[in-house]
């Protein structure tokens, strides 16, 4: 009967209303968190219109974590569990320790970069177009290389 359909009607628009409440619902989904567009606020805090993507680190060392954090901006972070330092961009990563590092351009070149320790996840380098940025580390003797890509904002 129709009767018992109605009793659903409640249920279906009060999930409706939390589901937009709470941001749920996405109509422009984004790698950058700030470029993300849905109905009702987003919940989190993180802002970033830029990202690092493409990262690939050669070798790959288990007791190594180095990722990205794309919250405000993209910056990286290492988590050294080796017994081994890691040593990269003149910083040194001790054993059993984890550092995060925003990207910076090196005085000069246009396409040389450094790094600069971050003490929280918001990346103050942008970029007007994608850049490809690699760097020689070493943990202890043994080379590694990591590689991303900083890119322009992903939206306005």
């Amino acid at each position: 009967s129709k009767m018992h359909y109605l009793r659903f009607i409640p249920l279906t628009l009060g999930l409706a209303t939390i589901s937009m409440l709470s941001g749920c619902i996405i109509i422009k989904d984004s790698p950058a968190p700030g470029c993300t567009t849905s109905i009702g606020p987003l919940i989190g805090g993180c802002s970033g219109k830029t990202i690092l993507s493409h990262l690939n680190v050669t070798p790959e060392t288990a007791c190594l974590k180095i990722s990205v954090n794309n919250c405000n901006g993209g910056i990286l972070e290492i988590d050294n569990a080796c017994s081994n330092d890691f040593n990269v961009a003149g910083f040194t990563v001790r054993s059993s320790h984890e550092m995060s590092f925003d990207i910076v351009k090196s005085n000069g070149s246009d396409n040389t970069f450094s790094l600069k320790e971050s003490d929280g996840n918001f990346s103050r380098y942008q970029v007007k177009k994608d850049k490809h940025i690699n760097f020689s580390a070493l943990l202890g003797t043994k080379p590694v290389n990591i590689s991303f890509t900083k890119t322009a904002p992903l939206c306005k």
